[in-house]
């Protein structure tokens, strides 16, 4: 019998819009793992998004768990993404489980993510 090493290649898709509550304030938001985060700018909350799904990744890793619960952002903000522009901007984020000493395939070693900027918060959909 052979060893099949496999890996899973994933891209994080990240919407960054205006705060609706709070003037001259931005939200990133990553679509697949509903990961929130704010800034003071549309680049700060993005440096944010970066930093806090880093360290997410790291602390699950380094607990023995997948880097990321994939669980996926409302639809209001996914609806976003329709209405927004890809900004060009991505980030590769650095996590490695090679010091893991475990018989598990081995998780990717970076993760990249996609930005779209909108103008625009999400409608919120009321229920009913």
């Amino acid at each position: 019998m052979s060893n099949i090493i496999f890996s899973i290649q994933c891209q994080l898709r990240v919407v960054i819009y205006p705060a609706p509550d709070i003037k001259g304030q931005w939200i990133a938001h990553c679509l697949e793992t509903d990961i929130v985060t704010q800034g003071d700018s549309p680049d700060h909350a993005y440096e944010m998004i970066v930093e806090a799904v880093k360290e997410i990744a790291k602390f699950n890793i380094n607990h023995g768990k997948p880097p990321f619960k994939f669980s996926p952002a409302p639809k209001e903000v996914w609806d976003l993404v329709g209405v927004s522009q890809a900004t060009g901007i991505s980030a590769n984020i650095e996590v490695s489980s090679r010091k893991l000493k475990r018989k598990e395939p081995m998780l990717p070693d970076a993760y990249p993510i996609y930005v779209y900027l909108s103008q625009q918060p999400p409608q919120h959909h009321n229920a009913g």
